[in-house]
């Protein structure tokens, strides 16, 4: 029963938090929807995607990760059920957000070349619409998509150019890429200005660069050293870890507080690590 309650205890905060979300945003939700700016769905579809939605995903997963968790740590590991369920609700979330990264440095990476190639085409006379058309192709990661989509929907009409511009500008991932869009806007019915722009705009890129390569350097220094810091309290317990958990089976207050301590020790390891991989945006 005390292990069902240890399990519980997760889940009851994801149910928390779940709730806060959905009051938060329902209001506007339903704003949107009667201003027109989002399609409705059917009831059942609507509830599909909610239930289905990648927030609610990641959900679902964590608390299978949180279960799986205290049923290793108990059953196999004979250890406090508290340490596979901070451990199993951690690893989504680090696992989500290295998945984010890459994402976000593919999409840097092709925001560059679509910049570069826009700078090149437009030194020739060529027009916003043509480097909308034809960057897609040009380019790779996840902004190609978002570039392959601009082409469709401005050729069949669905935005003008400036208003598909002002549409990725809002949002796009990337505070530097909005700033450029929004300059490219400014600038659109004025080539001259344009060119010169654009010039401006890779020389900034440039000094980011060269910036973002002497920082690199000073991330894996700081990575090295949070593994060291997270290592010392792991290997202490591996050396007690049988006299631990004999004294947490005996004491059931002692296991909130041990509980209460590990999740304190593993917020600190993710604020270190936000702060230690912390780089600037193209």
């Amino acid at each position: 029963m005390m292990i069902l309650l240890y399990a519980l205890l997760p889940v009851l905060f994801v149910v928390a938090y779940l709730t806060y979300e959905q009051f938060k945003r329902a209001p506007y939700e339903r704003l949107q929807k009667r201003m027109g700016i989002k399609r409705k769905k059917g009831k059942g579809t609507q509830a599909v995607s909610k239930l289905f939605s990648a927030k609610r995903q990641l959900t679902y997963i964590t608390i299978a990760s949180v279960a799986g968790g205290v049923i290793l740590t108990v059953g196999v590991l004979h250890a406090s059920p508290f340490i596979g369920a901070i451990i199993g609700g951690v690893l989504p979330y680090l696992v989500s957000e290295m998945w984010k990264e890459r994402w976000l440095d593919r999409y840097e990476a092709g925001v560059v070349q679509a910049l570069e190639y826009g700078a090149g085409i437009f030194e020739v006379g060529a027009t916003v619409e043509q480097w909308v058309r034809e960057v897609g192709t040009e380019i790779e990661g996840s902004a190609a998509a978002v570039f392959e989509s601009g082409r469709v929907q401005v050729e069949s009409g669905q935005f003008s150019v400036v208003d598909w511009l002002k549409y990725t500008a809002e949002t796009t991932p990337s505070k530097f890429f909005a700033y450029t869009l929004y300059g490219i806007i400014a600038n659109y019915e004025q080539a001259s200005s344009l060119n010169v722009y654009m010039r401006e705009t890779l020389d900034e890129i440039e000094h980011r660069k060269r910036y973002e390569r002497a920082m690199r350097l000073q991330r894996d220094e700081a990575m090295k050293l949070l593994l060291f810091i997270s290592f010392a309290p792991i290997a202490l317990y591996a050396m007690f870890a049988g006299a631990i958990n004999a004294y947490l089976d005996t004491h059931f207050m002692q296991n909130l507080v041990f509980g209460a301590g590990l999740a304190g020790y593993v917020a600190i390891l993710l604020f270190a690590r936000r702060a230690a991989t912390a780089k600037p945006m193209v």
